[in-house]
Parts: structure tokens; C-alpha cells; sequence
């Protein structure tokens, strides 16, 4: 019943774009609830917003190069979808990041204080819908400029070439992890 579920709601329309919404609300709604903890200072608050956002780089990374382009079926397969049809309105089921998030922030809180936690689940959460926003707009906005082209052209090359270039929003892990082709 789930697989079923979640199959049909990851290829539509609404599920698309009611995901970017969805997640947005919950940005918000994890840095209200960070700042209910003692202990919460602006400072700490941005470092930690700072953090989770920069953090998602890496999972961005790890998760595009290591599991859609890995082993495990459920995974290539959806993404081999995207591959064959990079204008198709795939995605994972509209709660899933922040499910997975809530999941996330909770365990960490017990081990970082809950504002620090929450606050950088915050950044996190922003980090996804950058990158989701990016990959939409790397397949459908037609004029490039900037950054914007560098990182169109890096991905063009990653689906000719798809060993290469797993970031979608930087190029860093690439470079770190040995990935990065700019030919």
C-alpha cells in the first residue's frame, strides 16, 4: 500500500511543487522552535542556521552519488527515471524531507542543545529546497548567467557522464571526493 502510494503521489504535479511549500512551512516552524529553548541567542542561532544549510551540501553529494547512482534498486531506479527524462515531475513524496527531518533534529537535539539542533535543522531544511529549487530550474530556465551557467554546465556533463559531478547546487564534494569533471 505504501510503495503504491508513494509511486503514484512522487510523479505528480502538486506533489512537486506542494513539497517545496510544505518544507518552507517547516523552516519556519523549526526556527520557532528552536528560539523556545533557553539558551537561545541570535549569534548561535545563525551559526547554527549557517551550518545546517552548508550541511546539506554534503548530503546533497552523498545521496546523488552514492545512492541514486549506488546499488540499492529503489534508488537507481527512481533516479534513472530523472535521467531519462530530466523534465518529469519526479520527486519523493511531499513529506518525506521533513518527516526525515524532524527524525533527524529530534536525535541530534539529545545530543547538541535542542535550539542548536532545531535551528540547524532549520538551515538544513532551506539547504534542500535550494537545491530542489536549482535542479528544477538547471532543467527549465533557459537563460544562464554566472554561477548559475558554471553549474548548468556541470551538470550537463553529469548526464552525459553520470560518474561525474553528483553536486547539484556546488561542486565542492566533487572536488573533495574525486568527481568533478568541468570537460
Amino acid at each position: 500500500m505504501f510503495k503504491f502510494l508513494s509511486e503514484q503521489l512522487s510523479t505528480t504535479r502538486w506533489n512537486y511543487w506542494f513539497g517545496f511549500i510544505f518544507d518552507a512551512l517547516f523552516v519556519l516552524l523549526f526556527a520557532w522552535y528552536a528560539s523556545m529553548f533557553n539558551g537561545f541567542s541570535s549569534g548561535s542561532a545563525i551559526i547554527a542556521f549557517i551550518l545546517g544549510f552548508l550541511s546539506f551540501s554534503f548530503v546533497e553529494y552523498a545521496f546523488h552519488a552514492w545512492l541514486f547512482h549506488g546499488t540499492i534498486k529503489i534508488f537507481v531506479k527512481g533516479h534513472a527515471a530523472h535521467h531519462a527524462d530530466p523534465y518529469q515531475y519526479d520527486s519523493l513524496p511531499f513529506f518525506t524531507g521533513t518527516l526525515v527531518g524532524v527524525a533527524l533534529f529530534s536525535a541530534l537535539s539529545i545530543i547538541i542543545t535542542p535550539s542548536m539542533a532545531w535551528m540547524g535543522g532549520s538551515g538544513f531544511l532551506l539547504g534542500y529546497i535550494t537545491y530542489g529549487l536549482t535542479h528544477h530550474a538547471l532543467h527549465r530556465v533557459k537563460n544562464r548567467s554566472g554561477y548559475f551557467k558554471y553549474i548548468f554546465d556541470l551538470h550537463t556533463i553529469h548526464h552525459a557522464r553520470p560518474k561525474f559531478n553528483h553536486g547539484v547546487t556546488s561542486p565542492l564534494w566533487d572536488i573533495i571526493f574525486k568527481t568533478f569533471k568541468d570537460h
